[in-house]
């Protein structure tokens, strides 16, 4: 699990965001930029602001570095 701070640069490594109804906002391997972080009883959790234009707290597990 990563420790994200403010401006991260990430890559969601699995679809987030929406209901499984509907499908996901984010799709998987979507560049984003942190802009907040909290931690909770079990997992971290970042709000990223997605490329595509959605915003979304997921799972820090969720996320990775991106790599250029």
């Amino acid at each position: 699990m990563g420790n994200w701070e403010n401006h991260d640069q990430v890559v969601a490594n699995t679809d987030v965001g929406g209901s499984g109804i509907f499908g996901s906002h984010v799709r998987q391997g979507t560049s984003g930029e942190v802009v907040d972080t909290r931690t909770g009883l079990f997992d971290s959790y970042a709000t990223v602001k997605f490329d595509n234009g959605y915003t979304e707290e997921v799972r820090a597990s969720d996320l990775q570095k991106h790599s250029w």
